[in-house]
């Protein structure tokens, strides 16, 4: 995750109805803050067109970071983990509630940013944080992150950072076996299945279809299998050779022929829904 903000972040908060306030680290409202987020929105708060312009690239960084990702927040001074559907990891770090209302973020030690935080409720919150041109230039501008609690009970019941849908994340050492090839796209399926209902359930706006993982082609009403992934896919990333790779892409299209899309009241689900039918059925 990149953050451009300085260490302590000096925001104003007046035009949230609620703004966050909280002097002391024990404080119990902190509590609110642990759980998983989807970051549904950012945008950059400025009156000024001319600085929006000049932020455009940091803006388009954050976005690549944040936006449609999910941040699961540990207690106080425990792991923060970013997540980006199409890494073979997890970044994580460490946080720490600094009075009053900052996060500030570290990562073996060394000081990563802050954000300060705006709104807090139950199920949603919006986190500050100030950009400043790469440049190293004069101007600045806010940026205004908004995030959605994610309810596991409406996505399954399953935590998107649970170890048994993410184990595949790692590419093998070796080649693998059939059998090993079909656990691992049944669990990227899976954590796909998750990842797309998560986005729902957060009344995310779109979804990016270049953070999902499966080498298909998405269309209204519809999905389909590329011939082959081509080096833009993070799909060839979790595989050992080009033989794994191809012997996967079989087991796809097999799936495919025994899976019937199914219609549902929102495109989004459907993808979901359509995920989770394909790893039932591929052997």
């Amino acid at each position: 995750m990149v953050c451009f903000a300085t260490s302590s972040c000096t925001l104003s908060f007046r035009k949230y109805k609620k703004p966050f306030a909280v002097e002391s680290a024990s404080d119990p409202q902190l509590k609110k803050l642990v759980g998983e987020w989807m970051c549904t929105k950012i945008v950059v708060e400025s009156n000024n067109r001319a600085q929006e312009l000049e932020m455009e690239d940091v803006l388009s960084s954050v976005r690549e970071d944040l936006e449609l990702n999910v941040i699961e927040l540990g207690a106080p001074d425990s792991a923060w983990t970013s997540y980006r559907s199409n890494g073979n990891g997890y970044q994580a770090m460490q946080w720490e509630f600094q009075p009053a209302n900052n996060i500030n973020f570290s990562a073996d030690g060394a000081p990563v940013g802050s954000f300060a935080i705006a709104a807090l409720e139950k199920d949603t919150m919006v986190l500050l944080m100030q950009l400043r041109p790469p440049d190293g230039g004069a101007g600045k501008a806010v940026c205004s992150c908004q995030f959605t609690r994610i309810n596991s009970r409406k996505i399954a019941g399953m935590r998107l950072y649970d170890p048994a849908i993410n184990w595949w994340r790692p590419q093998p050492q070796k080649n693998e076996s059939h059998t090993e090839l079909v656990n691992r796209l049944k669990a990227m399926l899976k954590f796909d299945y998750v990842y797309i209902r998560s986005l729902y359930y957060s009344a995310a706006t779109y979804i990016d279809t270049k953070r999902l993982n499966m080498p298909f082609i998405y269309y209204n009403g519809g999905i389909g299998l590329k011939d082959y992934p081509d080096g833009t896919d993070s799909f060839t990333n979790f595989f050992y050779s080009k033989e794994n790779i191809e012997e996967a892409m079989h087991i796809l299209a097999k799936g495919f022929g025994k899976v019937q899309y199914t219609k549902r009241p929102n495109y989004t689900l459907e993808y979901a829904q359509f995920m989770k039918d394909l790893a039932d059925v591929i052997e």
